[in-house]
């Protein structure tokens, strides 16, 4: 028995551990989101096969696991938060241009905005990690570490959740005549939505940048958390 908890929220107190922590939640909402909207409305919609849904999709994976590899370097070498602010931005223009591809748009258009989407994932979610790990303090990087990872998955299951239910009532509807109209308005009012709490990752990602700018280089290794 440990006297004390696996997941201590307590450490929610600092904000330089709950800011990034909030912001990995939201962000790992629409990831997963994205990734299970988008075959719907290739199959549904563009009424592509499950084979070309998945040819359209294996480029961006790609690209996620680059922008990953490519942002934690950067960051670690520079500990610079601009890099999340990049992707923030990149994830954001992504949203918007999906909202504009409907069943004339050509299969290229498709798989270039997704590998745009999944390089601004990739740019935020390591980034957002290592502020939160490196300011823990080795007697709270287990506790932090499966805060860390509970809200991830959490999100994970709860934007697929949210953003599918939606998609589901939004299409019964019937404001269009068509099924395909209603289903491709409630694709299209996700992903606005999408759009609009990216604009509150982007205001962590800022207040982020300015809270870092304060705590001293030397002080890195310390825990700046207050149980």
């Amino acid at each position: 028995h440990s006297e004390v908890s696996l997941i201590n929220f307590n450490l929610l107190n600092s904000r330089i551990i709950k800011l990034p922590t909030i912001a990995l939640f939201l962000v790992m909402m629409l990831l997963l989101s994205v990734e299970s909207i988008l075959p719907i409305f290739t199959q549904s919609i563009l009424n592509y096969t499950p084979i070309e849904s998945g040819f359209i999709m294996t480029p961006g994976t790609l690209i996620l696991i680059i922008a990953t590899f490519i942002s934690s370097k950067l960051y670690d070498k520079n500990q610079n938060s601009n890099i999340i602010i990049i992707g923030v931005i990149t994830t954001a223009v992504s949203l918007v241009l999906f909202i504009f591809i409907d069943i004339h748009s050509y299969m290229f258009t498709t798989i270039i905005v997704f590998c745009l989407f999944m390089f601004g994932i990739g740019c935020t979610i390591t980034p957002l990690t290592s502020i939160a790990y490196i300011n823990l303090d080795a007697a709270y990087l287990f506790q932090g570490s499966a805060l860390i990872n509970t809200f991830r998955q959490f999100g994970l299951i709860l934007g697929v959740t949210l953003f599918s239910k939606a998609i589901n009532f939004i299409s019964h509807l019937s404001v269009y005549h068509s099924t395909t109209s209603n289903l491709l308005l409630g694709i299209r009012i996700s992903y606005i939505a999408m759009a609009l709490i990216l604009v509150i990752v982007l205001k962590i990602a800022l207040s982020l940048k300015d809270l870092q700018n304060k705590i001293s280089l030397s002080d890195t290794n310390h825990s700046h958390i207050k149980l």
